[in-house]
């Protein structure tokens, strides 16, 4: 059995395209054997991620969703709706983990470092080099995982 993380940035595109691109990777890496899916729940890409997870899981109860978070509050700063959305998530997530029960300068990296030691293959939406996500992409690359971006596949259209 193989295990799947996620990583990507906050501001993605509305397209429905992305949302495909994004449904086609979840099943495909599951088609590869992964049935543990790790995700870090920050706005954006994670929570994306982690919801076409749990449409997947409704076909394939096998699956599990585990969500690695910095700290407890996380979503206080997130706007209602999207608070709301994180709520969900992690009311129908297989497990929780914190990297620290607060934030801290640093929080952020050991999340995206947790998130690379647990996974065989990454599931990415990196389009910049200065990111967390684009940090946690090269974590896993200097790991040996596999890293799929799906920003590739909206460039080739």
């Amino acid at each position: 059995m193989l295990n799947c993380s996620f990583t990507g940035h906050r501001d993605i595109p509305s397209a429905h395209g992305f949302i495909l691109a994004l449904a086609a990777r979840v099943l495909w890496a599951y088609e590869q054997g992964c049935r543990n899916f790790y995700n870090g729940g920050a706005m954006g890409f994670d929570l994306l991620a982690a919801e076409q997870v749990l449409r997947l899981r409704s076909i394939h109860p096998e699956i599990r969703l585990y969500m690695i978070l910095p700290h407890k509050g996380q979503e206080a700063r997130y706007a209602p709706e999207d608070a709301e959305r994180y709520r969900r998530v992690l009311a129908a997530a297989d497990g929780v983990e914190y990297t620290a029960e607060r934030y801290y300068d640093g929080v952020m990296r050991e999340r995206n470092a947790r998130l690379s030691q647990l996974c065989d293959i990454c599931i990415a939406y990196v389009t910049h080099d200065r990111s967390g996500s684009a940090q946690t992409v090269r974590m896993c690359q200097r790991q040996g995982k596999t890293v799929y971006n799906i920003a590739n596949d909206l460039l080739r259209g």
